[in-house]
């Protein structure tokens, strides 16, 4: 069993998260998580399992025992002989919970096969991103977490648990004869809670996930006026028209109206004698992206000349304007070199019905602008809305109800950013508005009780409590939000 080095600190992707565990392990098999597990409960330690370290939130943080899942990033077999006989059997994969995004399009697109949806990033784990209610954009796609189809995890004494659907895939009784070291659970209370666990539940091994066929994107991004915008969404056509649509806005007034980049995406036919320039992105956004000069630069016009953050916005939107990128889906959905300029995000659900998220977001405008006014406070990038199906994951953003996911976008240690972020979080509270987990957030039990953010909460912690049932997956950020074992 891989054991780090004693007194080891453990960083997210950017290092703004800092986590001084007890100890740092890196298990490469289902056996030595279990040993972890029952370790830790001899020495009267905590278990927290953590993704690819890509949350800006305070999620992953412990002072027990963190469980890096680096070496837990293989394609696994999965068991035909146990799956009822209607399942779409050449359209599941089986996947252990460490494997990347990356690493995971790579294998499906050698075999032919895609994920049916996926974020703007692939360093992100499979569980990782799942577990947080990480999301894709398109109104007629739920979060990550709908593509599970059966999870197997670990819990307290090293109990072993199969979790699936009440229809779910697997026929029990073949399971169970075939496999007797593992609990069966068909539940869809037990289902909807461990998709989005928030790594507090148990540590999950493995996931079957449903694939599709390999498919092309077209891509297009044009400029757009708020008000125009909005006069779409109001008529409510536009978020079925399309297959994925999203929005970019500018915080601040421009000639008396907000510019917007819109971004659309179809599927597409396999490109054949395309120019080369349409099966790329535009190569100097690129290009300036990879260049570290370039984030210093911005952060310290930003601090330094904060009054030409408009202009210096202004301009990055326009220069992200492309009338076609046609590419494999996975390649289109990656955003590209614009993931390693070194920033962090805060991300608000808000309710698509009755268009109640468009007054959140205009509200969030007028504190943006209204901040910048009294005290020169900037947001330093453009804010980015993607809209995504509801959900039945009791703590999932997106939780029974279709969503504009309104992620605010901050360059690195920019002039009061994190301030920024408590004050429009507090005030999209107001508007139904519930931060992404993964996300930076200042979500504690009091917010969560006073906004009434997730009526099912207790039907989740029941499920926890059941797998986790002495408390070993307990953590700093289920005491913050009120679901530890004891509480």
């Amino acid at each position: 069993m891989s054991q780090l080095k004693p007194r080891s600190s453990w960083k997210n992707h950017i290092e703004d998260q800092v986590a001084e565990p007890l100890r740092i392990y890196e298990p490469k098999s289902l056996d030595e998580l279990i040993e972890i597990v029952k370790e830790a409960e001899e020495n009267n330690s905590k278990v927290k399992p953590v993704g690819s370290g890509h949350s800006w939130s305070d999620i992953c943080k412990t002072n027990g025992f963190l469980i890096k899942p680096d070496l837990l990033n293989k394609t696994l077999t999965k068991d035909k002989s146990i799956l009822k006989p209607n399942v779409d059997k050449d359209n599941l994969i089986k996947v252990e919970s460490g494997i990347t995004l990356r690493k995971l399009n790579d294998k499906l697109d050698r075999g032919g096969k895609a994920l049916i949806n996926m974020g703007g990033y692939d360093g992100q784990t499979i569980v990782g991103a799942t577990a947080t209610a990480t999301h894709g954009s398109g109104i007629n796609f739920g979060p990550l977490s709908e593509m599970i189809q059966a999870i197997e995890i670990v819990g307290s004494h090293g109990k072993l648990f199969r979790i699936e659907s009440t229809i779910g895939i697997s026929d029990p009784n073949l399971y169970k004869q075939k496999y007797p070291n593992f609990t069966l659970i068909q539940d869809d209370d037990y289902f909807e809670a461990t998709k989005v666990s928030l790594g507090c539940i148990g540590i999950i091994y493995a996931v079957i996930i449903k694939i599709r066929n390999a498919y092309y994107l077209k891509e297009t991004r044009t400029l757009k006026s708020w008000n125009k915008i909005k006069t779409d969404l109001i008529s409510g056509d536009i978020l079925n028209k399309h297959d994925h649509y999203e929005i970019l806005i500018h915080p601040y007034l421009r000639d008396k109206d907000y510019k917007c980049l819109i971004t659309i995406r179809e599927e597409s036919p396999k490109p054949n004698n395309l120019p080369k320039d349409k099966l790329r992105r535009n190569v100097l956004v690129e290009l300036f992206s990879q260049m570290p000069i370039i984030t210093k630069t911005l952060k310290r016009l930003f601090d330094k000349q904060p009054t030409w953050t408009e202009e210096l916005l202004e301009k990055a939107i326009e220069g992200l304007e492309d009338d076609s990128y046609i590419n494999k889906s996975f390649k289109v959905y990656n955003i590209g070199e614009a993931n390693h300029i070194p920033s962090y995000s805060s991300e608000i659900a808000l309710p698509v019905a009755d268009n109640k998220y468009i007054d959140g977001i205009e509200h969030m405008l007028t504190v943006i602008e209204r901040n910048r006014k009294i005290g020169e406070l900037y947001q330093t990038a453009p804010i980015a809305l993607r809209f995504v199906k509801g959900c039945n994951s009791m703590m999932a953003p997106q939780y029974k109800s279709d969503t504009c996911m309104v992620e605010i976008i901050m360059i690195k240690d920019a002039h009061g950013g994190k301030e920024l972020y408590e004050i429009l979080e507090n005030e999209l509270y107001k508007f139904g508005g519930r931060p992404h987990w993964g996300q930076f957030n200042y979500v504690t039990k009091s917010k969560i009780d006073k906004y009434k953010l997730y009526p099912e909460m207790d039907k989740w912690k029941k499920v926890k409590d059941h797998i986790n049932s002495n408390g070993v997956f307990d953590n700093f950020f289920a005491s913050k939000i009120g679901v530890d074992f004891l509480d």
